[in-house]
C-alpha cells in the first residue's frame, strides 16, 4: 500500500439554455496520505487552510471551475463566453522513500515505458509521402478566461536509510 486518497464532494453539472452550454465542476476536499511505514510526512497533499464547517467547504472547494460555450456558430470560431478554474492553496510534502516507492510502483512488467526501443532513423528505402489536404483549424475565442492564482507549499526531505541500504549492497 503506497498511499490513501480521500476525495469528498465531487460535483459535475451541465446546464443548457437557448444561448449557452455550461459545464461546471467542483471537488470540495482532497487529501493524500502516505501509507509507507516510517514515512517522514503522514500527509502528502492537503489544503493549507482547513475549513471548520461544512458551509465553508461548500463555499471554498479545493478545485472548481466552469466553462460556458455560446451555441451560436455564426462567428466562425468556437465562442466561449466564460471559462474559469480555481485551485486552493495546497501543501505538498514528499520524502525520498515515497518518491522511490512511487517510481518502483510505476515499473509494471510489460508496460510500454519499461521496454527498450531500438532507435531507427529511417527505413532503408525512403518514400516521400503525398501531402495531405490542408485542414481548417478550430479557432477558439474566450470572452473571459480566468485562471485564478494558487499557492503551493512544497516540502521535500531526503532519507538516510535509503542510502545506507545502497552502501551495504
Amino acid at each position: 500500500e503506497l498511499c490513501y486518497i480521500n476525495v469528498k464532494g465531487l460535483e459535475l453539472r451541465y446546464n443548457e439554455s437557448d444561448l449557452y452550454q455550461t459545464v461546471s465542476w467542483k471537488m470540495k476536499w482532497v487529501q493524500i496520505d502516505n501509507q509507507l511505514f516510517g514515512g517522514i510526512y503522514q500527509n502528502i497533499v492537503y489544503p493549507t487552510a482547513i475549513p471548520n464547517t461544512s458551509k465553508e467547504i461548500n463555499n471554498h472547494p479545493v478545485l472548481s471551475g466552469s466553462i460556458s460555450k455560446v451555441k451560436d456558430d455564426s462567428h466562425g470560431v468556437l465562442y466561449f463566453k466564460h471559462a474559469t478554474i480555481l485551485l486552493q492553496e495546497l501543501n505538498i510534502q514528499l520524502d525520498e522513500d515515497f518518491l522511490v516507492s512511487l517510481i518502483a510502483f510505476t515499473k509494471i512488467p510489460g508496460a510500454s515505458w519499461n521496454q527498450d526501443v531500438k532507435d531507427k532513423l529511417c527505413d532503408e528505402i525512403v518514400v516521400l509521402p503525398q501531402p495531405q489536404a490542408i485542414q481548417k483549424s478550430n479557432d477558439m475565442y474566450f470572452e473571459v478566461f480566468h485562471l485564478q492564482p494558487t499557492l503551493l507549499h512544497l516540502s521535500f526531505a531526503r532519507t538516510e536509510h535509503l542510502n545506507a541500504e545502497e552502501e551495504k549492497t
